[in-house]
Parts: C-alpha cells; structure tokens; sequence
C-alpha cells in the first residue's frame, strides 16, 4: 500500500462491500416474504422475518461502530469522502431494510 490512507479505504471498502452484499440478501427475502404476504401465505415468512430482524439490527450496529471508530480515532482524515458517503448510505440502507421488515410483520398478522 502506498500510505495508511489507502490502507484504510481498501479496508473500509472489503467491510462495507460484505455489509452491502448483507443487505442486497435481505432486501432479496423481503421481496420474497411481501409476495408470499401478498398471496395470502404468511407461514414461511413469519420465521424469515425474526431471522431478518437480529441480521438489519447485526448490521446497524456493526456500521454504527464501524463510524464511531473512523471518528474516535480521526481516522476519517485517512478515508476518502466517497467511502464515508457509502457507509452512511448503507447505514440508512439497511435502517430502511429493518423498517421494511416491520411493516411486513405487521402485515402478517392482520
């Protein structure tokens, strides 16, 4: 690596690309689970959705801290702008995703 500040952005890409591949596989169930709600079958889903629920509020908390740690130890002056934008999209990303899940918990029930 050619400084510490490429360094991190090749770290913080790997982590948030992990997180990002996360989200797109719940988005994907949940696109699942609404059709199936949709169709009138709830059974599948309801255990989907308390799975989904621990991995949104695993991945909130783990982009949370990610943050935290770029900004207690400054190390947002060594990542790039483009990055730290990424990880506060996927943050609100996968906040969404948690919202969406609850709606569709909702939905089962009534």
């Amino acid at each position: 690596m050619p400084s510490a500040a490429a360094l991190m952005d090749t770290i913080l890409e790997f982590v948030i690309d992990g997180i990002d591949r996360y989200s797109d596989d719940v988005a994907g169930k949940l696109d699942h689970i609404e059709e199936r709600i949709l169709a009138d079958d709830v059974s599948e889903g309801r255990n989907m959705l308390r799975r989904i629920r621990r991995t949104t509020v695993r991945l909130h908390r783990q982009l949370v801290i990610l943050r935290s740690l770029i900004q207690r130890f400054e190390l947002d002056k060594l990542t790039t702008s483009k990055l730290r934008q990424r990880l506060d999209w996927l943050d609100i990303e996968v906040v969404s995703l948690r919202d969406r899940r609850q709606l569709l918990q909702e939905r089962s029930h009534g």
